[in-house]
């Protein structure tokens, strides 16, 4: 078997695993289909498989263990060891149920199957992840001279024993003359650095460029100045398809690298590249001028993977004063893609049998988007497909119902409903804009969506940030999550470049430190006219309250406040009931602790800090009525006692440990 021209390679650590990234497969399959032969490498999926391994769990399920025994002989006497005890308790429960499902085999597609149905790879995993990846998410990007540094650090030790067999087989072993990496977030700089490193070692002659989101908004100084001791022979900036097809050719052909001076490969550099005739391994079947993940390469996809499909590149819009994605694209003109080729693409991976996708855009516009729903329905392809859209007044609501019809729903940038934030994002629409769009979504029956919001934007207040929170009340129907996040001031946005213009002062970013999310850094800054962080947390708590109130009804049916307040069981008695899945139980040795409970009761679909409490009785309830439909006169009949029963019922629901098995009937 030929051994690729080109590998390119995705690194750890990124935690959203059902959210395959595309750049590694589509260079590769743009490679290859130019004439010469390239395979991605998903190194992250493979350091967390093997992370999750029984070796660890079983090291971490030990030390959990030592942990809980020392707490236990504590005594427990003060609030800090109970809430410890707690938190161990939860991780021992998350750990072992980790364990249960690589009990035999490791494989791929278990972790993306686990995190499609809900359950979060960081959620089972958060002590293993914190514990081996989380320098990566905490550090900056560090001075050129300083990166070296990092390579003999034990996060590196472990990054390199974790990927050690991999790299050498589909890499050193095989001789692949360029190897690329592609970089998105910042946490992945330091690995990618590190395994460079490990590479260039043992392969002096293979030419290593990096490329992606991070290396395009790196400063232009900085990357001159890491490529002069760095393991890295080139970075590519922008897109990278045609800059690796020349690099390829050349270092295949022997020829020099352009631009020796520097060692960039520039997306301009090299715009006369073009698909080989002569490749070695020029293949006979036609080419196709876009990139699609290929079928040998998605041997691990869970078949409810959301498959990336790009729409276009460029924002349609690109004024907002808080964004920097617009950077990601050189001239920063907005591409779509034609609609018959999004739609071939489509066509191709349900063929596969996968019918979930994403759209790779900042946001499709209204012609836009209304020509691909009805596309998708003259073809008659069943399918669910989710793009950003953002509030636009264009959108009719004949066009939402054919996307409707065609399985679509959408995450929306709204930000803030209040005319002043919204003035400082610069978003182009103010509320009444925004309710007269949210109308037509309702009217359309375009429900299940997503609302972006943010908190915290320069010179907002408090008040300002409660009027958004309750406008978001008034559309629970059509959205089921509100993604709050709280604002971050990046460097090359346009509040970035000129924070005084919007009230900001930059604060020494060596003296306070601030988290990147995902980017190459979040600028440290003063806002003298906007919110304390205290008010910030509890804008930030109304919005975690608001999607729990949105999860609890819809898990049973907007019956959750008769639950609650039903004073006998007659009430509720035509509810039918399941216990929740997958839960996992935790026995508690000590006698006085969370008013005697027995044991505690951990629902792996809930966030980490769930627990619920039961006495022995509690727990025999829930064995005898695991895997079965019930009612409440099915724990009555147990429990022998209407009003222990009852309580039962309704520790249960607000304990998110059952949920209504269908849509009940005669409650009033």
């Amino acid at each position: 078997m030929k051994h690729p021209d080109a590998v390119i390679v995705f690194p750890p650590p990124m935690d959203r695993i059902a959210r395959v990234y595309p750049a590694p497969h589509f260079l590769s399959s743009f490679i290859s289909s130019s004439g010469f032969y390239a395979q991605p490498l998903d190194l992250n999926i493979i350091a967390l498989g093997k992370l999750t391994s029984p070796f660890f769990l079983d090291k971490e399920i030990e030390t959990a263990a030592t942990n809980r025994a020392r707490l236990e002989e504590s005594g427990l006497a003060s609030q800090k060891e109970k809430e410890a005890y707690a938190a161990c308790l939860r991780a021992t429960a998350r750990l072992l149920y980790g364990r249960s499902i690589h009990s035999q085999h490791y494989h791929r597609k278990n972790l993306m199957d686990m995190e499609n149905s809900g359950i979060r790879y960081t959620r089972i995993f958060f002590e293993l992840y914190k514990k081996y990846f989380g320098l990566f998410y905490n550090t900056n990007i560090p001075e050129p001279q300083d990166i070296e540094t990092f390579f003999s650090c034990p996060e590196a030790v472990l990054i390199k024993d974790l990927l050690q067999e991999t790299i050498q087989g589909a890499i050193i072993d095989k001789k692949i003359p360029v190897v690329g990496f592609s970089i998105p977030f910042a946490q992945q700089f330091l690995p990618a650095m590190m395994l460079a490193n490990e590479i260039k070692q043992k392969m002096m002659d293979v030419h290593i460029c990096f490329g992606g989101p991070i290396i395009t908004l790196l400063p232009e100084t900085y990357r001159k100045a890491v490529i002069k001791t760095a393991p890295v022979d080139s970075f590519v900036t922008y897109d990278g398809e045609m800059p690796l097809l020349q690099l390829l050719q050349d270092k295949l052909r022997g020829e020099a690298i352009d631009e020796p001076k520097n060692g960039f490969v520039q997306n301009a550099t090299h715009k006369n590249a073009t698909p080989s005739d002569d490749a070695p391994h020029k293949k006979d079947k036609p080419v196709h001028t876009h990139n699609r993940f290929q079928k040998e390469h998605m041997g691990y996809f869970s078949k409810n993977t959301p498959i990336p499909v790009t729409q276009s590149t460029g924002c349609y819009w690109k004024k907002c004063t808080f964004c920097d994605y617009i950077n990601l694209h050189k001239d920063k003109i907005y591409r779509p893609r034609p609609v018959n080729d999004i739609v071939a693409d489509i066509q191709y991976y349900h063929s596969l049998n996968f019918t979930h996708f994403r759209m790779l855009a900042e946001a499709i516009p209204p012609k836009h988007a209304d020509e691909i729903a009805n596309a998708l329905l003259h073809h008659q392809l069943h399918i669910f497909w989710h793009s950003f859209l953002r509030v636009d007044d264009r959108f009719t609501t004949e066009m939402l119902q054919s996307m409707e019809k065609s399985g679509f729903s959408c995450t929306i940038g709204m930000e803030s409903a209040n005319a002043c934030v919204l003035e400082t994002l610069n978003k182009g629409y103010d509320q009444n804009i925004i309710r007269r769009f949210f109308e037509k979504l309702r009217n359309a029956s375009l429900m299940h969506n997503h609302l972006n919001i943010i908190v915290g934007t320069p010179g907002a207040t408090y008040d300002q940030e409660l009027e958004t929170l309750a406008f978001c009340r008034e559309y629970t129907d059509i959205f089921t999550k509100f993604k709050a996040g709280i604002f971050t001031l990046t460097p090359t946005s346009d509040m970035g470049k000129n924070p005084g213009k919007y009230g900001l002062l930059i604060k020494d970013s060596n003296t306070d430190h601030q988290p990147l999310h995902g980017r190459i850094a979040s600028l440290s800054f003063d806002d003298p006219k906007g919110m304390t962080q205290e008010e910030k947390n509890r804008i930030m708590e109304g919005y975690t309250q608001l999607n729990a109130q949105i999860k609890n009804q819809q898990k049973f049916h907007g019956f959750l406040d008769s639950i609650k307040g039903a004073g006998s069981g007659a009430a509720i008695n035509d509810i039918a009931f399941v216990l929740e899945k997958p839960l996992v139980r935790q026995q508690v040795m000590h006698h006085d602790f969370k008013g005697q409970a027995d044991y505690m009761v951990v629902n792996m679909s809930e966030n980490r800090d769930h627990q619920v409490f039961i006495d022995k009785r509690q727990a025999a309830v829930m064995d005898s009525l695991k895997d079965s439909v019930f009612r409440f006169q099915d724990v009555m009949a147990i429990m022998q006692n209407e009003n222990m029963a009852l309580h039962f019922i309704k520790k249960m629901a607000t304990g998110y440990l059952i949920k209504a098995a269908d849509i009940p009937h005669g409650i009033q």
